[in-house]
């Protein structure tokens, strides 16, 4: 169709005059090539159809062209009438280039923040994993002195370099946090503590610093909180880690004090530790900004003071994850109070009580055949003389096929396996050794990385290994590996019902309890599945999200590790609205549930 109007407003759009357009068509003047046949196809296609609007139901947005050849963005509706018996078409016309600009300005900043958040990620990976590498070498060598005869100050000395290696750990751990959060990959290890004793672990670590200030560090615990709990102690301890460690870093004169209260509901404890200090305060403005990652605050008189933007973030969102919570009030110039609150199932009676001490307790096991397959001299070493000092065999191999040909000529009780090797990795070796029917194929094997994420442990796992540790792995977490494989009937096959988790609770409130509680959890969780294959909670994904994170919890607390890969891909899923497998991942969440129930009571029917 040619143009018949051309108003003032469409000149001053395109450029061109009203006297240059008239008689020509749209394809002509105002389309770029190949927009303009698209759209003379749409006109005629509205005439046969007598459809009332040349582009359907809606405005479209298209690239048009100025008379200078310029192409910019429109937004186009075009209606048509019927005027003796000629179809006229009527084209509104509006110009959207700013508003296309500022969309186009709005997706380059995201995939920008999405390239920057990549990268930093990955960072933070590879840094940690080249810093924990020879961390593990000197933490091991403080286990080791340890078991040697030491004068009083020599063992002062290899305490503080121990506490300031684990302190460095903890930082390490840190950055890792951050990508574990982010990828949702953040585990915790339940487990019973005493808080007596987790307050005097974080006064021995943190009073030195104090010390060298001058200030005052103030323990008070109320007379009224109890003592025992299930929770993971480690995260709790890397919270109150950083709070108190912040207060004595922002504190120049006076004290940083911690109170430890807590109040009972419906047996759960909520434990409130509050810390206060006299330093230099946080403006109301700031108190929010301090939570972001990688947000430091500085102060014009003390440059030094400079955060490193990380422990308060990583330290609430811990804390959520765990449904706590962490508050600041404060004022420039007068202190600040830091509160943590973390809800944790208490422990009413104690028989044989399980201690955690921030250093490691004996574990006696009998000698066994062990190699070592580790390509870090360091390391190697290192783990070589811990396990040599509690009379164990040891062999070494320096990579995946070297393991492979001394496997080949004896066997062995455990192997100790690095991932990541030249030549030949630990993946590879564990599965060519799994493949096989040598004299090896059925041995226990536990993979060692620096690497911590959930990604390594799968690989592990379908590799064939039977546990899984981050470097670097200390005395007692050593010897208790070895305690549970010398105890397992089938050590080649992973065997949740002997978690560490489990025989602490045993150990803690006694099996009787430990099968009530049990009981009543295989009983829901029973329930649950059932109800999920009738559809019966499929309505309120968020509400089956929410029971389902709950079992999570009790699962860890009953050391069920088997079962949170399937509950966790459920709550993934349930949180996703993502149901279009659900029937398969029941069926197997059910196949999963059974073994773990029958594993269970085997458990305490033997113990």
């Amino acid at each position: 169709g040619k143009i018949i109007e051309y108003n003032a407003s469409a000149e001053g759009l395109f450029g061109w005059t009203r006297e240059e357009v008239i008689g020509k068509t749209m394809e002509e003047i105002i389309f770029p090539k190949g927009i303009g046949a698209a759209y003379k196809n749409a006109m005629n296609r509205s005439l046969e159809t007598d459809e009332q609007k040349a582009d359907g139901d809606s405005r479209i947005e298209l690239s048009a062209l100025q008379k200078s050849g310029e192409e910019f963005f429109v937004e186009l509706s075009m209606t048509f009438v019927q005027r003796n018996g000629r179809a006229i078409f009527m084209a509104y016309i509006r110009d959207i280039s700013d508003r296309k600009l500022i969309e186009q300005t709005l997706i380059n900043a995201r995939d920008q923040a999405e390239r920057t958040d990549k990268a930093k990620s990955q960072f933070l990976t590879v840094m940690s994993h080249e810093m924990r590498t020879p961390l593990a070498g000197i933490i091991g060598v403080m286990d080791l002195l340890k078991t040697t005869k030491l004068t009083k100050k020599q063992d002062h000395y290899r305490q503080i370099v121990t506490s300031s290696s684990e302190v460095l750990l903890e930082h390490i751990n840190e950055a890792l946090d951050i990508t574990r959060i982010e990828g949702g990959e953040l585990q915790f290890s339940i487990q019973s503590f005493s808080l007596p004793t987790l307050a005097t672990s974080l006064i021995a670590v943190l009073e030195p610093l104090a010390v060298e200030k001058k200030l005052d560090l103030i323990l008070q615990i109320d007379k009224n909180v109890r003592f025992d709990f299930m929770g993971d102690v480690n995260r709790i301890r890397q919270i109150l880690i950083n709070l108190v460690g912040n207060s004595i870093k922002f504190t120049d004169d006076g004290y940083i004090r911690l109170e430890i209260s807590g109040t009972d509901h419906a047996g759960i404890s909520y434990l409130q530790f509050k810390i206060t200090d006299t330093g230099v305060g946080i403006a109301p403005e700031n108190q929010k900004k301090i939570f972001d990652d990688f947000v430091t605050l500085s102060f014009i008189d003390d440059r030094q003071k400079r955060g490193d933007g990380l422990g308060l973030s990583i330290s609430r969102k811990i804390a959520r994850l765990m449904s706590g919570d962490i508050e600041v009030k404060s004022d420039v110039g007068k202190g600040a109070v830091f509160t943590l609150t973390i809800p944790l199932q208490r422990i009413d009676e104690i028989e044989n009580r399980v201690m955690i001490h921030p250093d490691f307790p004996e574990v006696r096991v009998n000698p066994i055949n062990v190699l070592i397959v580790e390509d870090n001299d360091i390391n190697r070493k290192v783990l070589c003389d811990m396990l040599m000092v509690h009379g164990h065999t040891v062999s070494t191999a320096t990579d995946g096929l070297e393991a492979l040909e001394q496997a080949g000529n004896q066997v062995f009780d455990v192997i100790f396996m690095d991932i990541s090797m030249p030549i030949m990795g630990g993946l590879e070796a564990t599965s060519r050794l799994r493949a096989g029917d040598g004299l090896n194929a059925k041995t226990y094997i536990v993979g060692l990385s620096a690497h911590g994420s959930e990604e390594f442990r799968e690989q592990a796992e379908e590799a064939g290994m039977d546990f899984f540790h981050t470097k670097p792995i200390r005395m007692n977490a050593l010897n208790k590996i070895i305690a549970n494989i010398r105890s397992a009937p089938e050590p080649a096959t992973f065997d949740e019902s002997l978690s560490p988790v489990l025989q602490e609770l045993r150990a803690a409130i006694g099996r009787e309890k430990v099968f009530i509680v049990g009981a009543k959890f295989f009983n829901e969780l029973d329930i649950f599945i059932q109800q999920s294959i009738n559809g019966e909670l499929l309505r309120d994904y968020t509400i089956l999200a929410e029971a389902i994170h709950k079992m999570r919890g009790a699962a860890a607390l009953l050391g069920q590790e088997r079962l949170e890969k399937p509950l966790g891909k459920l709550e993934k899923n349930a949180l996703d609205g993502d149901v279009a497998d659900w029937s398969n991942d029941i069926q197997n969440l059910q196949d999963v549930a059974q073994r773990s129930k029958v594993d269970f009571h085997s458990f305490l029917r033997d113990s």
